[in-house]
C-alpha cells in the first residue's frame, strides 16, 4: 500500500483559537513558497504583517493510505486529460 501525503492549511485570527481549514484556491501566494511550507511542516505558525487583516497560518500533514499503483494511474489519467499519451506522445485535440 502506498502512502499519500496531504497538507491541510488552517487559518486563525489570533493564532490560538478558531482554526479553520483554508481552501487551496484561497491560499495567498507568499504562503505557497517552499521555504515557508517547510517551516510550517516543522511546526511553526506564520503570518504576513503586510496583510490588511492579520491571519495566522499553520499546516497539518496527513498520511492517507491508497492502494498500490494508484499514483501511476492518476498521473496517466492527468496526462491523457492534457492531451499526452502514456508514452509521452502529444495527442491532437
Amino acid at each position: 500500500m502506498d502512502i499519500e501525503h496531504i497538507l491541510v492549511f488552517f487559518a486563525s485570527p489570533d493564532g490560538k483559537n478558531d482554526w479553520k481549514p483554508v481552501n487551496r484556491d484561497l491560499l495567498p501566494d507568499w504562503l505557497k513558497k517552499p521555504e515557508i511550507v517547510d517551516r510550517m511542516i516543522a511546526g511553526e505558525q506564520v503570518w504576513n504583517t503586510a496583510d490588511k487583516v492579520l491571519l495566522y497560518y499553520k499546516v497539518v500533514e496527513i498520511d492517507r493510505p491508497r492502494p498500490a499503483g494508484q499514483h501511476k494511474a492518476r498521473i496517466a489519467a492527468m496526462a491523457a486529460a492534457h492531451g499526452v499519451s502514456p508514452g509521452g506522445i502529444i495527442l491532437p485535440p
